[in-house]
């Protein structure tokens, strides 16, 4: 097996909030995952990576989309596992994915609506959570150094 990850630098972070929630809505528009999920039949068959990798390519055992948003900075990218013979053809894949999804015209609307909608639903479920609503009173005070009620940006995907 080869495990391998290819990301970019995104810059802004936390301190430019429509870049970082526009870098969220992608990730769970790649989205992607392991060819048998822990979560069962069906965990994230809609998502871009899922529908053209996946499905498409059997030497692949895992890949999706994953970021980390820092204050100033982040990154987004591809990790995957795949078969060493494989390695080569799948890096092309990943490229090819995070090349197409900087054109216009290649993202179906549908699902960048499904997108959006994912994303503000894991927003406010994880925001259940006492420990992750700590979490982010925490990021809040050190980012923007106040905390406040739930922000309008957070679920304002409309644009």
């Amino acid at each position: 097996m080869t495990h391998f990850a290819l990301s970019f630098e995104v810059p802004g972070g936390w301190l430019k909030e429509k870049d970082a929630m526009t870098l969220t809505v992608l990730q769970m528009l790649m989205g992607g995952g392991g060819s048998f999920s822990a979560g069962g039949p069906g965990k994230g068959m809609y998502s871009r990576l899922y529908l053209c990798v996946l499905n498409a390519y059997p030497q692949i055992h895992a890949f999706s989309a994953f970021s980390s948003i820092y204050n100033n900075t982040g990154l987004f990218g591809i990790q995957a596992a795949t078969t060493s013979e494989f390695a080569p053809r799948a890096i092309e894949v990943a490229v090819k994915e995070l090349t197409a999804v900087a054109n216009p015209g290649e993202v179906d609307m549908v699902q960048l609506g499904r997108a959006k909608q994912s994303t503000k639903s894991a927003i406010l479920m994880n925001l259940e959570s006492r420990i992750v609503a700590s979490e982010d009173v925490g990021r809040q005070l050190l980012t923007y150094g106040e905390s406040g009620a739930f922000p309008e940006w957070r679920c304002n995907f409309s644009k």
